[in-house]
Parts: C-alpha cells; sequence; structure tokens
C-alpha cells in the first residue's frame, strides 16, 4: 500500500511540475486537491499547491501550505527548502523543489 502511496506522489509531482511548465494551473488545482483527498497525510500536495501559489503572487498562502507540508511531515526536505527559499528576500527567483530528488543528495 504504501509503495502504491509513493507511486501516486511522485507521479503527481511530476505531472503539476509539468503542468506548471504549461501555466496549466487549473489542471494544477484540481490534481492537488485530489491528492489531498487521497492522502490527507502526505506533505506532498501541500508542498506542491505552496509552489502553485507562489507562482501565483500569494505569497502567504504559499508559506501557509509549506508549513502545513512539514507539520504532517517535519522531516519533509523540499518543503523546508522551499520555505527557507521563498521566504529569503536575498533569493531572487528561487529553484522550486517538486520532491526529493530536486534537493541536494536528494534520492
Amino acid at each position: 500500500m504504501k509503495t502504491v502511496k509513493n507511486s501516486e506522489l511522485m507521479s503527481l509531482c511530476d505531472r503539476v511540475k509539468e503542468q506548471l511548465s504549461h501555466n496549466a494551473y487549473t489542471a494544477c488545482i484540481q490534481d492537488i486537491c485530489y491528492a489531498m483527498y487521497e492522502h490527507p497525510d502526505a506533505p506532498e500536495p501541500h508542498n506542491l499547491m505552496g509552489i502553485l501559489l507562489e507562482r501565483q503572487n500569494d505569497h502567504s498562502g504559499a508559506m501557509r501550505h509549506f508549513r502545513a507540508a512539514l507539520d504532517l511531515d517535519p522531516t519533509y526536505l523540499p518543503a523546508r527548502e522551499n520555505m527557507m527559499n521563498y521566504a529569503s528576500l536575498a533569493v531572487a527567483a528561487p529553484q522550486c523543489k517538486f520532491c526529493y530528488a530536486d534537493c541536494a543528495g536528494g534520492k
């Protein structure tokens, strides 16, 4: 069961990354909200929603979702790095962390 969940969430990360590259925000919202419903204890959908909200210039909403992801899993590195990068005024255009593979030393 956990392998299926991980596979679904990795697929979600890849799909949202692709959708955002084409500015398909409506499709992103639908996919992310469905994942939040199906996996209420997973940090991935909240991290992805944070990225989407940052793209839509909703900084406070994005930070709430990054924090929610970290509340669900305090070890979830992508949300931690996104929160630090987007909270920093020194970073003009931070690199989004969609999944562990996007993080330094990611798996």
